[in-house]
């Protein structure tokens, strides 16, 4: 393509990072904070149940195929629940638990945790809302798990 004074115009293109220089491992799955409750978490129901760690919502609730084409996977496939508490026989999903740090305040987050609350909800799928902490005790998350709705037996008894 020629410009007013005949000179040629060339796109510059901007190239994108290679696929190894655009991508780093990440050193640890979950932060300090979600390490630290999931041992304690583990210690209190694992005798029970099976835990995994961010776990997709569309691997949690899901759509039609015709929703999903349609544009509503976006809503969930990119979005993550940090834990999950499944039967271990059957797997099938007893609740989810997300714990909520400061982020949980901010305005966009607040919309993003009603649209979940509002999915679990009509997916009657007890969500658990935990207030993050540094540091978790077993009895009182036990407690506040019973208190939730998620049965814990005490092993041994």
């Amino acid at each position: 393509m020629n410009n007013r004074l005949g000179k040629s115009r060339r796109r510059r293109v901007r190239r994108r990072p290679t696929a190894s220089g655009a991508f780093t491992p990440r050193r640890f799955l979950l932060t300090r904070n979600e390490a630290a409750f999931f041992q304690v978490l583990t210690a209190v129901v694992a005798h029970r149940y099976r835990i995994s760690c961010k776990v997709r919502l569309a691997d949690v609730i899901t759509c039609s195929d015709r929703d999903w084409k349609k544009g509503y996977a976006n809503r969930i496939s990119q979005k993550h629940i940090d834990f999950v508490v499944s039967c271990p026989r059957s797997s099938r999903i007893v609740a989810g638990i997300e714990l909520d740090d400061r982020s949980h305040r901010q305005r966009e987050r607040r919309g993003r945790d009603a649209f979940v609350n509002r999915l679990f909800r009509n997916a009657r799928i007890c969500l658990i809302r935990v207030p993050a902490r540094w540091d978790y005790n077993e009895d009182m998350l036990a407690e506040y798990l019973t208190r939730a709705g998620l049965r814990l037996l005490v092993p041994g008894k």
